[in-house]
């Protein structure tokens, strides 16, 4: 999401369509920009999280986060 960002802002983008109604226009740059926060909110929310419950800590070659499924017989 990062790297898409900073392409978007960095490249040249076609001139906006425009719906016929300024209010439209309006509403359709502002879902974009909305679209955006609530992304990066989702990945800040699961990130504070897994830091709340230890995950990071949890997780390591000794003890892996998932169980192993496939070992399952």
């Amino acid at each position: 999401m990062l790297g898409r960002l900073v392409v978007r802002l960095r490249t040249q983008h076609p001139a906006l369509p425009s719906a016929g109604h300024a209010l439209l226009d309006r509403l359709a740059w502002a879902s974009h920009r909305t679209l955006y926060v609530a992304l990066f909110g989702q990945a800040l929310s699961g990130l504070v999280m897994a830091l709340q419950t230890g995950l990071p800590a949890s997780c390591s070659a000794a003890a892996p986060c998932l169980p192993h499924f496939w070992s399952i017989r």
